[in-house]
C-alpha cells in the first residue's frame, strides 16, 4: 500500500480539507477556512499532514519544481513550529537569509504581523530586487502570515571577500 495513502487514512475529513487548503492556498488561508467552517483537527493529525507535505515536496523536487518544493517544506515546518509554539513569528521567520559566499543583490524588508510585531529582515537570492521581494512575500505567506505586511526598505549589491568581510556596492530604494 502507498505510504501516502496509509498516512491519509489517519486523517479525518477535516484534516483532509485542511491539507487540501494548505497545499493550494497557504497556512493562513487554511487556518481561516478551518475557523470559518468550525473544522477541528486532533493534535495527532498534524504529524501525518506534515509528512504528506514533506512527501509531496520531495515529489515536486524530483520533478524539478523547486519553487513549490520549497514552499511545501516551509508549510510543513510552519505546522511543526505552530504546534509547539503557536503562530509565533520569532520562531518562524529568520532575520537573515544570506548564504556564505553570496555575491549578488540583497533586499532589506520590513515584516509586520498584526499591530504588535515588526522586524527588518535581509533577503537575497535573485538578480532582481522585485523577485527577492516576491519570494519573501511567498515565504511569509507560507508561514501563515499576511503577505501584504512585507514592505521593501532598500537594497544593494554585495560581495563576500576572502578575508571574511562583506562589501556593499550601491543602494536601491
Amino acid at each position: 500500500m502507498n505510504k501516502n495513502r496509509c498516512l491519509a487514512g489517519q486523517i479525518s475529513d477535516a484534516g483532509n480539507a485542511f491539507l487540501a487548503r494548505l497545499k493550494s492556498d497557504g497556512l493562513e488561508e487554511a487556518i481561516r477556512i478551518m475557523d470559518e467552517s468550525r473544522l477541528f483537527l486532533k493534535k495527532d493529525e498534524f504529524d501525518p499532514i506534515t509528512k504528506i507535505l514533506e512527501k509531496e515536496a520531495d515529489d515536486r523536487q524530483a520533478k524539478g519544481d523547486i519553487r513549490w518544493a520549497v514552499r511545501l517544506r516551509r508549510r510543513a515546518e510552519a505546522l511543526k513550529v505552530s504546534q509547539a509554539h503557536g503562530q509565533n513569528p520569532e520562531k518562524l521567520i529568520r532575520r537573515v537569509v544570506l548564504p556564505e559566499g553570496y555575491n549578488g543583490k540583497i533586499l532589506l524588508v520590513s515584516v509586520s504581523v498584526g499591530q504588535a510585531w515588526e522586524m527588518t529582515c535581509l533577503r537575497s537570492g535573485d538578480d532582481w530586487h522585485h523577485k527577492i521581494l516576491q519570494a519573501t512575500e511567498e515565504e511569509i505567506c507560507d508561514y501563515g502570515f499576511l503577505q501584504d505586511n512585507v514592505c521593501p526598505v532598500g537594497g544593494a549589491w554585495i560581495r563576500f571577500r576572502p578575508v571574511g568581510a562583506i562589501v556593499i556596492y550601491g543602494t536601491s530604494d
